[in-house]
């Protein structure tokens, strides 16, 4: 057996615009909120993916990665691999969200809000915080 752990590799949109962030609410999990992303599958190519994936879940065709802004390892409680999550802030001029069957609802939250909301990953509202220090630091705002 390896000493190594075994990790899938999810990534993580943090898409602020207007000074909110985009969270959606899980169709499996009530009232437990993610950011929008997922992970690799066999084979696939790292930014193809992450395309598939905001594609999937938000109708999101046209958007470009302005930064990766963090990352962190999840340690899920069930028996299922750890996986490293990685935050990628995102812009996009496109106005319609379009959810899959994943997620139930989804709410833009401002930089004040999102710490009252449960997320699926406890790193998830420190990635939001920093996609916002980001744009504010950087004057780039949405």
């Amino acid at each position: 057996m390896s000493e190594h752990a075994c990790v899938q590799l999810g990534q993580k949109a943090v898409f602020i615009r207007d000074n909110r962030c985009l969270i959606l609410e899980g169709s499996n999990k009530t009232d437990t909120w993610d950011l929008p992303g997922g992970r690799l599958h066999v084979g696939e190519e790292l930014h193809e993916a992450f395309r598939r994936e905001l594609r999937e879940e938000l109708g999101l065709k046209e958007f470009s990665v302005i930064a990766t802004i963090d990352h962190d390892l999840w340690e899920r409680t069930d028996d299922r691999p750890l996986i490293c999550l990685v935050a990628l802030l995102i812009r996009s001029v496109q106005s319609e969200i379009v959810l899959s069957a994943e997620h139930k609802s989804y709410r833009w939250v401002s930089s004040d809000e999102f710490s009252q909301y449960n997320f699926y990953s406890p790193a998830m509202p420190r990635m939001i915080r920093k996609g916002f220090e980001y744009l504010r630091l950087t004057n780039n705002g949405t």
